[in-house]
Parts: structure tokens; C-alpha cells; sequence
């Protein structure tokens, strides 16, 4: 609706643009889904969560029938993924399934320098972790296909920069905004009294 929003709520958001961007489907769907028990909120984040999943699993399939030659890899790969705890942990959480399940699909288009970038580009504007990945994308495709694989990265940069814009009132509501998106999961890296990710989770998946 490009309104300006509070930049309380941005600075406490745990995602990037990017997670906005992807879950505009699932904001339709609300609308189309909520006829009036109120339950529309719930099922469209559930449908997105399902697909994401969907997206990895298939993405997982497809890297190995296309690059490995083996099915039955793909399948292994599958198993192991859906019986993971750590996929069971927070498995509704779209932010967090969302970047692996794009990291997976860049694999598979990784003859498409651009393509790869773009998804790339989308995976680290969801979640900021996936940036450390890039130097080794880079250094992977060489000088040519490190261009082709920056200009992907570089035109969702740009389309997740303008998501900041049109929801931005002024240039100084726009620049705080890219700033505290930048920051994203800022207090866990840099907080002096943060004990850790696992601190608070039970004691079972920090073994």
C-alpha cells in the first residue's frame, strides 16, 4: 500500500526485503483464503512454508539428476533433508527455509551465471548469512562468469532496494531503512552480552 512503516518494526524484523518480495503470493492468498474465520493468516504462511519445502526437495532432485546422474542421490538427499531434526525445528518458519532452498536451485542453474546470481541475490536479501557464500561463487566462476554472476546479484539488489523505496515517506525514512536491512540478525553478530544462537534452545539440538 506504500505506507511508511515504523522503523521500530523494521529494526526488530529478523528477515530482509527479499522475504517480503517472496511472500506477496502468500499475502493474496491470505485474502483469498480468509472468508471470514480468520484463519487466512495461517493458512497462506502454511502453504508457503509447504512450498519452500517443496522448492528444496525438488531443487535437491534436480541437482542430482542434472549434475550427478543419479536419481537415487537425489533421493538419499531428500531422506536425509525432510529426517533432519534441524528441518523439523522450525519447519513453519518460511525465513529460514526459504535462503537453503534458493542456495539449492542456484546449484542447479549454476551453468547460468545470472541466474545463479539472481537467486543468490535473493537468498542473501532474505537472510544475511548466505553473503559468506558468495566469495566462493565468485571464485568458482572465474573473471567472465564472476560478471555475469555480479550483474544477477546486482539487478535483485536494486529491485529489493526499490521494495525499500516505495514503502519509504522520504529520503531519510528510505536510507534508515536500507541501513537497519543491512543490519539484519545485527545484535547476534556484534552484541557483546549475546551468549549464543543455542543459549536459549533445549539442550537436545545444541548436541
Amino acid at each position: 500500500d506504500r505506507q511508511d512503516r515504523s522503523l521500530a518494526d523494521d529494526q526488530n524484523r529478523d528477515a530482509g526485503p527479499a522475504a517480503d518480495l517472496l511472500n506477496t503470493g502468500a499475502a493474496v492468498a491470505k485474502d483469498v483464503l480468509d472468508a471470514g474465520n480468520g484463519e487466512g493468516e495461517w493458512l497462506a504462511a502454511s502453504i508457503m512454508a509447504i512450498g519452500a519445502h517443496l522448492a528444496g526437495v525438488l531443487g535437491l532432485l534436480l541437482l542430482a539428476r542434472m549434475h550427478f546422474g543419479n536419481l537415487e542421490s537425489g533421493l538419499a538427499m531428500v531422506c536425509l533433508y525432510l529426517l533432519l531434526p534441524c528441518t523439523a525445528y522450525d519447519v513453519g518458519d518460511v525465513v529460514h527455509v526459504l535462503p537453503p532452498a534458493l542456495i539449492v536451485w542456484a546449484l542447479v542453474a549454476y551453468r547460468r551465471p545470472l541466474m545463479s546470481g539472481a537467486l543468490m541475490g535473493l537468498a542473501c536479501g532474505t537472510l544475511i548469512f548466505p553473503v559468506f557464500l558468495l566469495p566462493i561463487w565468485l571464485a568458482f566462476y572465474g573473471r567472465r562468469g564472476a560478471l555475469r554472476f555480479t550483474a544477477g546479484l546486482a539487478v535483485i539488489a536494486v529491485l529489493l532496494l526499490g521494495t525499500l523505496a516505495v514503502t519509504s515517506s522520504d529520503t531519510h525514512s528510505f536510507m534508515q531503512k536500507t541501513w537497519a536491512q543491512l543490519g539484519v540478525s545485527q545484535g547476534l553478530l556484534t552484541n557483546p552480552n549475546a551468549d549464543g544462537f543455542w543459549e536459549s534452545r533445549l539442550s537436545a539440538y545444541r548436541i
